[in-house]
């Protein structure tokens, strides 16, 4: 299982090389990754491959697969650290923002920031996002007051927290 475990690792790293750049290569590596696990059943690394396919799905836009990706995804919920819970609540809220759903995403958006935890080695990425997009959510609906407020919290988060804080934790 732990040599399973290694070649695991290394593809999903090769993974997400891939994710923003070639869609064959992705759904190769997926379908690699699955069958993988299939030998090693770990729910966390299953929930992994589910973020990506969450992450594909919302570039897409394909609605239904993402509606039933997160109901398979629900269930799992209590299996895996929070953290991924984030992770996949930012991939929701990005889907709704591209499908002009602003509401759905703000609601994803602030599931993110009032859930995160600070020894998350993503913590910093995660908030800096999820800050931001809050803030171009209200512009979009001109509520100018909700996005600078939005943009105080993200700066006071700044100042709290440096990037080189987050990459200290990940070490």
């Amino acid at each position: 299982k732990d040599s399973i475990r290694q070649i695991i690792t290394t593809e999903y790293k090769i993974l997400v090389e891939h994710l923003y750049s070639e869609n064959d290569s992705v759904k190769y590596y997926i379908s690699k990754l699955e069958a993988l696990n299939c030998k090693l059943d770990d729910k966390n690394v299953w929930f992994n491959i589910q973020l990506v396919k969450a992450a594909v799905l919302s570039r897409s836009k394909d609605k239904n697969g993402l509606r039933e990706l997160y109901a398979k995804m629900k269930n799992e919920f209590e299996n895996v650290p929070n953290e991924k819970h984030a992770f996949f609540f930012h991939s929701l809220g990005m889907y709704y923002y591209r499908v002009d759903d602003l509401d759905s995403s703000r609601h994803y958006f602030n599931k993110v920031v009032n859930n995160l935890d600070t020894t998350w080695a993503d913590y910093y990425n995660l908030s800096v996002s999820s800050y931001n997009n809050l803030a171009t959510i209200s512009k979009l609906q001109y509520d100018y007051s909700a996005s600078f407020s939005c943009l105080e919290k993200y700066e006071i988060f700044l100042d709290k927290h440096s990037e080189n804080d987050s990459i200290q934790k990940k070490n």
